[in-house]
């Protein structure tokens, strides 16, 4: 008698793109060998920090949301680091404070944060106004916010090639790529959210 594998379902709401439950899921998979494919997270981290070094202050107080770990804790010696992530097993950090958290629900304290850092995980949120918003409130008034997301000519021409090949071997199309936020979007996001 072969048993069957139970199928995951994760409750999402009609108006949601992405399936977080299904995405900590994937990224509680990937963890352990996360280290050896990271090189797009390692550059843009190695990119942000490098932003950093043009600001003549300090940051007490932490929020590494995806940036590369070593990066982060090698720059900021002297600092309190939260690291935060939506998946467990991303989270191995021996000497610094870790917190399994959704980047749509952050948990900090009203103006608590001096700095806040993001890689690449703010593109998989169903509202990214209300994670700024968020990240806003969390943040000291004289905070930081420091975050990449894909931009809208991100992989241009995998989802040329992609429409293409589907259209000539299925006749349609079907999404396969996340949508992604053009720079001018993303400002007005940010005006919104404050």
């Amino acid at each position: 008698m072969t048993r069957k594998k139970p199928q995951f379902k994760a409750p999402m709401k009609e108006s949601d793109i992405f399936n977080r439950s299904l995405l900590k899921i994937r990224r509680e998979h990937i963890a352990e060998n996360f280290g050896k494919y990271d090189f797009l997270n390692l550059e843009i981290s190695d990119r942000l920090i490098d932003n950093l070094r043009d600001i003549k202050r300090t940051f007490p107080t932490v929020l590494n949301m995806n940036t590369s770990k070593q990066n982060v804790t090698d720059h900021f010696k002297k600092s309190f680091i939260i690291h935060q992530d939506l998946a467990f097993n991303m989270l191995h950090s021996k000497f610094t404070a870790s917190v399994q958290a959704d980047e749509e629900f952050l948990s900090f304290k009203n103006q608590s944060l001096d700095l806040i850092l993001s890689c690449l995980n703010l593109h998989w949120v169903n509202d990214l106004p209300g994670a700024l918003v968020q990240i806003l409130r969390s943040l000291k008034p004289d905070g930081l916010f420091l975050g990449a997301i894909l931009g809208g000519e991100t992989l241009t021409e995998l989802r040329r090639s992609m429409l293409k090949a589907e259209m000539d071997h299925l006749g349609g199309i079907r999404p396969h790529i996340s949508p992604f936020t053009d720079v001018r979007d993303a400002g007005a996001l940010m005006q919104r959210a404050g």
